[in-house]
């Protein structure tokens, strides 16, 4: 009998397990709106995705972290079926990593906030608050010419045998959806809209639940 080989599940954060990207949502309340123009400076490929965020949260300088976490615990939700995708990974042995550029202690409240968060690996950079605004220390890469941390996860599970589910939402995310072996993006995205204009393969999806069941199915049929 031939061995079906693992499955890992790899999410971004912002904007794919939270509702609202939360990352935005502390730079456009304690920055005001000058972290967009960086933004745009990374789309047209002036910036690269790690010095646009350092430049980005530079601005956030009247913050602590409880007034952030006072407000992500306000604001932000955890989409639809992603407990449910917990539940359903233990059963079918597989691990679920959140990739994330997004604030470090900000993913660790909400994957507290969620049954069987504590099962989460997290791959994030780490943040720092000063007096300067946020600053970002950076994981060094676990694999070779990879564009962002986010493929390096998904590269790093490959290369450990697993096939790898990857979920995402933004422009940050294609390097990942372009080496993962099955890629969802949430409906509506940036990410969704340049995978159907660059014609590369991605289910998009409204909520957990398709991939729920892509790992359900997986789980019967070990179970037979």
């Amino acid at each position: 009998m031939v061995r079906e080989s693992r499955r890992a599940v790899i999410c971004d954060f912002d904007g794919t397990i939270t509702d609202v990207d939360t990352g935005q949502l502390v730079l456009t309340t304690f920055s005001g709106n000058d972290w967009i123009r960086y933004h745009e400076q990374y789309v047209r490929g002036e910036l690269s995705f790690e010095e646009c965020l350092r430049r980005q949260y530079s601005h956030v300088a009247r913050a602590t972290k409880a007034s952030i976490l006072s407000l992500v615990e306000e604001r932000v939700h955890v989409r639809r079926g992603f407990e449910e995708l917990l539940a359903a990974a233990a059963l079918a042995d597989a691990p679920v990593v959140v990739a994330s550029y997004g604030l470090d202690f900000c993913i660790e409240r909400v994957m507290g906030n969620v049954r069987n968060g504590g099962a989460v690996q997290v791959y994030s950079p780490k943040a720092k608050l000063e007096e300067g605004g946020i600053t970002l220390d950076f994981p060094s890469p676990h694999t070779k010419d990879v564009v962002n941390l986010k493929d390096d996860a998904v590269c790093w599970y490959k290369q450990k045998g697993f096939e790898v589910l990857f979920v995402g939402d933004g422009a940050s995310d294609l390097p990942a959806v372009e080496k993962a072996d099955a890629s969802f993006a949430i409906e509506g995205s940036e990410l969704a809209t340049m995978c159907e204009r660059e014609g590369i393969k991605c289910v998009t999806i409204a909520d957990f639940w398709p991939v729920v069941n892509v790992l359900t199915r997986v789980t019967s049929r070990r179970g037979r």
